[in-house]
């Protein structure tokens, strides 16, 4: 935005508001929509951005309603803007989005850039780390196209930090290593400061100090040049916590103490809270407890004064040491338990944020802390005596109850040095008790999917072999063929429960009466089960599910069949719907780039039979856990895959002697209108054979595509990798009708490869190929890429149904079959 005088500003919104006014605040003409866009922008360049998103937001009602593109595409890219200044990040992701799509289409690469830039800034705020990743990386390929060094660099370090922060970090050094290139070509200094800083970070995190130190001298030298004190300040604090680190308290104190000044002076108070924290430890390590007291308490207050959680957890521990370090330890332990529930504290946060689904490692993050914690807070309390204290804590701590009750016994050590031994080796045993029950669930899964998968392999080897050896031309050869393929079915359903029961297979969404499909399922119950009552409570207000009815079926058919074994003969089972707002739940949140869920279906499967019993109920959704003499398979697990693979969840609730009841929750969502489209008739083939480009990197599957394309009419051409792929694609004497896609290939993967197709042949129909959903993102690559899927395993029905609906989209030429 253009830096203009308060008063210019003030008098842009006044005149925006009374050429409304003159227009009439109901006018949706091309004029009304102009005077909008401009309003909106004299609002954002005065800092009123919640104004700006209202102005904003009707303007490109206006323009979508004249088909305004590129008052649109200004509209929504403002609307992401504002909206990062004002923290609604839920609406960046969607504007920005949105904005980057139409400068896509409408050739305006400093735009979709901008956008695109934003898109990753929000979802790196809001913890969706992939998604953050896909986004730079596309910036760094319209930076290099449009040759624009400067936002090169800018996004190669946000980049790097994201990376960083995943623990990726050859790829983090890769991308600091070329900005700092960027920035000594330019001759900035202060960039190439914040690089080598940036480089400085990374560099620590390997541990590698002395290397860190020299990084963050030469940027504090560059920074010191430039004369930008914070900056220099941020150095010194930087390399006192290295020198901390390297045992040379007595040299970092200085150090801190200047940077501290600076900042002070500055009024930087998030920089203090660090520099404090630091100089605490300092002190602390030179056996200095006054000091390092001191500067923990000032610390803690300036946290408190400007919120800060996460800083706050690290200051407590440093006044933890601090006061156990002057004698205290009484005061060290209420410091240690504060940080404790601080640290759980936000842990339930983000698990609780909406856009925290995917973030994994800061959950991991966040268990080792408490873990670190809960440690500290045993050998405290062991310098107490409070044995009988520790032993309920003990007994509350869940995983770690034999860390801590392991430390019962060691009480008795007064040495600091033996405690902390003693400690690191109760760590290291949770660690690997952790590690064994790791071990022992995937045993059990994979012995069990071994005996299947080998008893479906007996057959289809064994028809094998006899079709082989059967005389040509005999029928019964295509007997064992077609027995071979019935096989083949089963192990493809058993792939697919196990796909299912991680959560990653990928529903088939159509609309379905949950109402009928339920009768449906009751009357088959009723014929297995001819002793049981089956009553049904549907309510009528119940809409149609947006969901693969198959799988739904299976969730119904199990949860009925468990219920009518378990109430035993002449028992009841009664089934119920509701229809009701959504709650903020996972549920509500959905699969990837799904739409907002405002209501929810609850299926509620009650029974009346003896309930579950005592440790049952942990181990219910565990894979080949059964309670039942006969029982074997995915079981209810495939049941919490299915639930959770729509977005939804499962709820168990049981007492002794009263049954047990399930409560599904499904989110309502309407199908989107690529979905509902039928599909089209197969118009007339030319005369020559199409040609098609098979991706896959497993020659099996290249072999078998390529069979089946030949049988329907198609000439194929085959590459076992993203890059042969794309030199394929950029071939100009071969035109593809259409690409077959595989999505998880080693090197470049399905989606790179298919936003390089994207770029380099817009109008060629890609249908992607997978049967493992491997980041949840099927569904959002099918709706902002228009691309159609196709699951593995498939025969040609499915194959030839793939290639109608995609080359049917894009008016690609299609073979005669």
């Amino acid at each position: 935005m253009r830096a203009l005088p308060e008063t210019a500003v003030e008098q842009r919104i006044e005149l925006g508001r009374a050429a409304l006014d003159a227009l009439g605040t109901a006018s949706t003409g091309e004029l009304a929509m102009t005077v909008r866009l401009r309003l909106g922008e004299a609002c954002m360049d005065g800092q009123r951005h919640e104004e700006a998103v209202v102005e904003l937001a009707r303007a490109a009602e206006l323009a979508t309603a004249r088909g305004a593109e590129g008052t649109l595409l200004l509209a929504r890219y403002y609307i992401a803007f504002s909206c990062v200044q004002t923290g609604d990040f839920a609406r960046v992701i969607t504007s920005a989005r949105e904005a980057a799509e139409l400068a896509r289409r409408g050739g305006r690469s400093d735009l979709e850039f901008g956008a695109v830039n934003l898109l990753g800034a929000a979802h790196e705020r809001a913890g969706e780390r992939d998604l953050a990743l896909e986004a730079w990386t596309r910036c760094v390929q319209l930076a290099e196209a449009r040759g624009d060094a400067a936002s090169l660099y800018t996004v190669l370090n946000n980049l790097g930090v994201l990376r960083m922060n995943a623990g990726q970090l050859d790829g983090a050094r890769a991308c600091f290593e070329r900005a700092r290139d960027i920035a000594r070509a330019a001759g900035d200094g202060l960039a190439l400061a914040a690089t080598l800083a940036n480089l400085g970070d990374l560099a620590s995190l390997g541990e590698r100090y002395h290397e860190a130190v020299e990084l963050h001298e030469e940027a504090l030298a560059l920074r010191a040049a430039a004369g930008v004190d914070s900056a220099v300040a941020l150095s010194l604090s930087s390399i006192g916590a290295l020198r901390v680190a390297l045992g040379d308290a007595a040299g970092a104190v200085p150090l801190l103490q200047q940077a501290l000044e600076t900042q002070r002076a500055a009024g930087q108070t998030p920089g203090m809270v660090s520099t404090l924290r630091r100089l605490s430890l300092a002190h602390a390590a030179l056996d200095r407890p006054a000091e390092a007291l001191r500067a923990a308490s000032e610390a803690l207050e300036l946290s408190e004064a400007i919120q800060a959680k996460s800083q706050r957890v690290e200051v407590l521990r440093a006044l933890s040491e601090a006061q156990l370090a002057a004698g205290d330890p009484l005061a060290a332990f209420a410091a240690l338990r504060e940080a404790f529930e601080l640290a759980r504290e936000l842990a339930e946060l983000e698990r609780l944020s909406s856009f925290a689904t995917k973030n994994a490692e800061l959950g991991l993050h966040e268990r080792e802390r408490q873990i670190d914690i809960l440690q500290r807070e045993a050998a405290l309390q062991q310098s107490r005596g409070e044995r009988e204290r520790l032993l309920r804590w003990a007994l509350a701590g869940g995983a770690l109850a034999l860390l801590l009750v392991a430390l019962l016994g060691w009480s008795r050590y007064r040495n600091k040095r033996r405690a902390h031994e003693a400690l690191a080796r109760a760590s290291e045993m949770e660690l690997r008790l952790a590690r064994a029950h790791k071990l022992e669930s995937l045993g059990l899964i994979s012995g069990g999917l071994a005996h299947d998968f080998n008893n479906l392999l007996t057959g289809i080897l064994g028809h094998a072999e006899l079709a082989r050896g059967a005389p040509p031309g005999a029928t019964r050869a295509t007997g064992h063929l077609d027995e071979i393929v019935r096989i083949s079915r089963r192990a493809a359903l058993l792939a697919e429960e196990l796909l299912t029961f991680s959560g990653r297979s990928i529903p088939r969404r159509e609309s379905i009466d949950l109402a009928a499909l339920i009768e449906r399922t009751a009357r088959l119950v009723r014929v297995a089960f001819p002793g049981r009552r089956i009553e049904l409570d549907l309510s009528p207000e119940v809409p149609a599910l947006a969901a693969d009815p198959a799988q739904i079926e299976r969730v119904l058919l199990n949860l009925l069949k468990n219920a009518a074994e378990a109430a035993g003969d002449a028992g009841r089972v009664s089934v119920r719907t509701r229809h009701h707002a959504s709650a903020a739940s996972s549920a509500s949140n959905g699969a990837l780039g799904a739409p907002p869920v405002e209501s929810c279906v609850d299926i509620v499967v009650e029974d009346s039979g003896p309930g579950l019993a005592d440790g049952v109920r942990e181990h219910l959704f565990e894979p080949f856990y059964t309670t039942k003499p006969d029982g074997k398979g995915l079981g209810l697990s495939t049941v919490y895959g299915i639930v959770h693979g729509h977005g939804g969840e499962v709820h168990v609730a049981s007492d002794p002697g009263r049954g047990a009841t399930f409560t599904v929750c499904l989110p309502v969502r309407e199908l989107a209108a690529a979905e509902l489209a039928p599909v089209p008739a197969l118009p007339a083939a030319p005369h020559d054979s199409p040609a098609a480009l098979v991706v896959d990197d497993d020659p099996a599957v290249r072999a078998a595509t390529s069979g089946l394309l030949a049988l329907l009419g198609y000439r194929a051409q085959t590459a076992a990798d993203g890059r042969s792929a794309l030199e394929a694609v950029e071939r100009a004497e071969t035109q593809f009708a259409f690409v077959l896609l595989d999505l998880s290939m080693p090197g470049m993967g399905g989606y790179e490869v298919l936003l390089r197709v994207r770029a380099l042949r817009p109008e060629l129909p890609v249908i992607l190929m997978t049967g493992y959903d491997r980041q949840g993102r099927i569904d959002e690559l099918c709706r902002t890429h228009g691309v159609v899927l196709l699951r593995k395993p498939f025969d040609s029905k499915e194959l030839e149904l793939a290639i109608r609906t995609g080359t049917a989209r894009w008016g690609a030429p299609q073979a005669q079959t």
